[in-house]
């Protein structure tokens, strides 16, 4: 279970002990198994955790209410979480706001919906997203981590921000990278380099490419198979 601890004032960090995989009970198990009662209360607890953190981490009911600065009693400021190694189920952080997110090796049963999520820094190196992960309107303010994860059926960054670096180094699509949508993402600084790799530029998915703007930030655009072979020959 989730446990908080205080930091500097209005701020902390909430960490989750890594957790062993869990398999879900079938929809048509048979009454009276014992093993299928412990696993169906299991994963209860496991929701039950995941939506107190996600009531506790939400700075407001609706996106626009964090321009009017009005935030509700419950929200907890200045928190990080790291569920490095944990087993997700129906993971959701929609419109909440953290300091840095760790999600390395964790698996992510179902959807994972992390649409407009306001975050720090974010590490997913090695994390298993099993159904579609939606980070559309995901806004990162310094770096993103995705090298040698894996989407099983594929991911929403559409109209997603980043200020820093991204890393998909090696991320496997099994779908196809086609199945990765970057519509209208912006990207704040171009040139942002990695600065715990060595200071590496930003790589993204397959057949993806920044195309720079006039006001001095990008966006990326999918180019045909074609366009990718001419850029580089």
């Amino acid at each position: 279970m989730p446990s908080r601890t205080s930091g500097s004032e209005g701020a902390g960090t909430q960490r989750c002990v890594p957790a062993t995989r869990h398999t879900p009970p079938p929809e048509d198990a048979p009454p009276g198994d014992a093993e299928l009662a412990r696993r169906r209360e299991e994963l209860q607890v496991r929701h039950t955790a995941q939506d107190l953190l996600s009531t506790h981490l939400r700075d407001g009911e609706y996106r626009g209410q964090r321009a009017e600065a009005k935030l509700p009693p419950t929200y907890w400021p200045g928190m990080s979480l790291d569920l490095s190694g944990a087993h997700l189920d129906g993971f959701s952080l929609i419109d909440c706001r953290v300091d840095s997110l760790e999600c390395h090796h964790a698996r992510f049963a179902g959807e994972a919906m992390l649409r407009g999520l306001h975050c720090g820094l974010a590490f997913f190196q090695g994390a298993i997203f099993e159904g579609l992960t939606d980070f559309r309107g995901l806004n990162l303010e310094h770096h993103v981590w995705f090298s040698h994860s894996t989407f099983s059926i594929g991911g929403r960054f559409n109209g997603a921000t980043f200020s820093g670096s991204a890393d998909f180094t090696d991320a496997e699509y099994e779908q196809g990278s086609e199945s990765v949508n970057l519509n209208d993402v912006c990207i704040k600084d171009p040139n942002a380099l990695s600065v715990e790799d060595g200071n590496a530029p930003s790589t993204w998915p397959p057949g993806w490419v920044a195309q720079p703007r006039e006001d001095g930030t990008a966006t990326l655009v999918r180019r045909s198979p074609q366009a990718q072979g001419e850029t580089t020959s």
